[in-house]
């Protein structure tokens, strides 16, 4: 079973997420900010993060380079979760070592594929 951690300070969008993913080989952790995120990567060894840019405490990008940092380091992809959808936004979130991208409104169909390409071990998106 993988699991993934949903970071988003918005708790519909943490929902809607989880259900649009809900799958039987998948199980599902929760974190409501950047501090909550970054301490259920080093307790839970998620496979997989989606990981909200703007969020409190730590932002997405604090939290990514706080996980790359742990010893061991983390070994979960992660995917940014961001409203930023300008080209340069793009290009800052894959210089920054983020594995994914998603621009909110996010589309389910996108995500789910590309969440299945991570999980399964596939080139990354």
């Amino acid at each position: 079973m993988k699991t993934v951690l949903i970071a988003d300070d918005n708790l519909a969008s943490r929902e809607l997420l989880r259900d649009a993913l809900e799958a039987p080989e998948l199980r599902f952790l929760e974190a409501s900010n950047g501090q909550e995120a970054l301490k259920k990567i080093q307790t839970e060894s998620p496979d997989l993060v989606l990981l909200d840019i703007q969020m409190p405490s730590l932002d997405g990008f604090e939290v990514l380079r706080a996980a790359r940092e742990l010893n061991p380091p983390s070994g979960a992809q992660f995917i940014a979760l961001t409203a930023f959808a300008m080209e340069s936004d793009r290009q800052r979130i894959r210089m920054a070592g983020f594995d994914g991208y998603a621009s909110k409104p996010i589309s389910v169909s996108d995500l789910r594929m590309q969440v299945k390409r991570m999980l399964s071990g596939e080139d990354n998106a």
